[in-house]
């Protein structure tokens, strides 16, 4: 009985073995059928993916196909156009250049129509000139001959006023009291009347008599009072610088006693210069002048 009992759970532990094992089996044969299917997928996938890769290949074998011709039709199209550029730029040139040596030839025609026109005008202008210029030449000789001989009669005539109021003329000019002669009270004793000098002097009787008066005239070609200005003095004195340069010995100079205004009268200063600067001044004005008709 006891070893009947021990049989019974034996059994019954293979049992449940058996059917643990027989579950095992099931679940191993459906992870193998999956297993199986996947694997069916991914050979599926794989045949299409291999697939594709071959169409891909196709398509990139006809597409570099194409593009190798097409750079091939590029390339022969390219080398025509060059030739094309080439043969273009060579007829360009040529016709550049024939165009060019026309201009050349027009323009070197044209120019020498021009100066013809030109140097024929330019000649005529010049004896036009020349003519010109010889009658003015002439007209100016004669009005030069012509002023020659006024000139010459305008010296005649001027000289010989000059011949009339003497060859030796005595001027006599007052100058005005000094300031030290005012601040000393003295007084004026010359008088201008026309060309004389009176001169009124006054002293003292020794008899104690009234004061004795004493007048003295002096008689000149031209007297000059105090008022008189360095223009009034050189307006005679300036006739006698015409006579200088026709050729005649003039001779002008002053005298007096220290003071009497010699230094002022002939020279002066730079707003009232005197005899000097002004003749010759004149001098040199009147020989510019006279330039034209004669050579000093």
């Amino acid at each position: 009985e006891l070893a009947g009992v021990a049989e019974t759970p034996r059994r019954a532990s293979t049992d449940e073995e058996k059917l643990a094992l027989r579950r095992q089996l099931e679940e191993m044969q459906r992870q193998l059928a999956a297993a199986q299917e996947r694997a069916e997928s991914e050979a599926r996938q794989v045949q299409e993916l291999r697939e594709l890769a071959r169409q891909s290949d196709q398509r990139y074998n006809d597409e570099l196909t194409a593009l190798k011709a097409n750079l091939e039709s590029r390339e022969t199209s390219e080398e025509e156009s060059k030739r094309q550029i080439e043969a273009l730029k060579k007829e360009f040139i040529e016709i550049k250049q024939r165009d060019m040596e026309k201009l050349r030839e027009d323009f070197e025609l044209r120019r020498q129509e021009e100066l013809a026109k030109v140097e024929k005008q330019t000649q005529m202008e010049r004896e036009k000139h020349a003519r010109e210029l010889e009658e003015r030449w002439e007209a100016l000789k004669q009005t030069q001959e012509q002023l020659q001989r006024e000139l010459k009669a305008k010296k005649e005539i001027h000289n010989q006023i000059e011949e009339l109021k003497g060859s030796i003329r005595v001027c006599c000019r007052v100058r005005p009291m000094s300031k030290k002669e005012l601040n000393q009270g003295s007084a004026a004793v010359v008088e201008v009347c026309g060309n004389m000098i009176k001169v009124v002097t006054t002293k003292k009787d020794k008899k104690g008599g009234p004061d004795i008066s004493d007048t003295k005239m002096w008689t000149f070609d031209k007297c000059l009072s105090e008022a008189k200005s360095q223009d009034d003095v050189f307006e005679d004195t300036g006739n006698l610088i015409q006579s200088a340069i026709d050729g005649y010995n003039v001779c002008i100079f002053a005298y007096g006693q220290t003071g009497a205004g010699k230094t002022y009268t002939m020279s002066g200063p730079s707003d009232a210069p005197g005899i000097l600067p002004r003749a010759v001044s004149t001098l040199f004005k009147a020989i510019k002048e006279q330039s034209v008709a004669f050579n000093y």
